[in-house]
């Protein structure tokens, strides 16, 4: 695809952005009258149900801790009806920038480096500074 077809699918990728957010906060308006409408009802349903629900994710939370840290000392996976605690080995991480000085002395080391394709990563613009059909660098 050629520049000026880049940045016109970039235009109109941000054209059906715009479009969305549009929708999505009609969405919500719609949403918020409704939601003033039930509001004294749900407020009543939150002073029960949160302590409730809070009180069960601190249960959660140490019975967790409590399973991770049998697995860690198990060092082997554990496997429940519902749950599995899977025991997962440390990871062996290398100094990229060492190596690189390493390999300037050795380059035989290189043939065991691996290199991913790149990708594209799509950014939303928060200010434009200048005029839309910005070129393409």
């Amino acid at each position: 695809m050629a520049s000026p077809d880049i940045l016109r699918t970039i235009e109109e990728l941000a054209d059906a952005r715009d479009a969305r957010a549009a929708l999505a906060a009609a969405h919500d308006a719609k949403k918020a009258d409704i939601m003033r409408q039930i509001a004294d009802e749900l407020a009543a349903l939150d002073a029960e149900y949160v302590p409730l629900l809070a009180a069960a994710d601190e249960q959660i939370k140490a019975l967790e801790q409590d399973i991770r840290a049998a697995v860690l000392q198990h060092g082997a996976s554990v496997r429940g009806s519902r749950i599995q605690a899977v025991y997962i080995r440390g990871r062996t991480t290398w100094d990229t920038k060492g190596l690189m000085r390493y390999a300037m002395r050795y380059p035989d080391v290189l043939t065991y480096r691996k290199e991913s394709a790149p990708i594209v990563q799509l950014r939303m613009i928060k200010e434009v500074p200048m005029q839309a059909g910005v070129a393409i660098s």
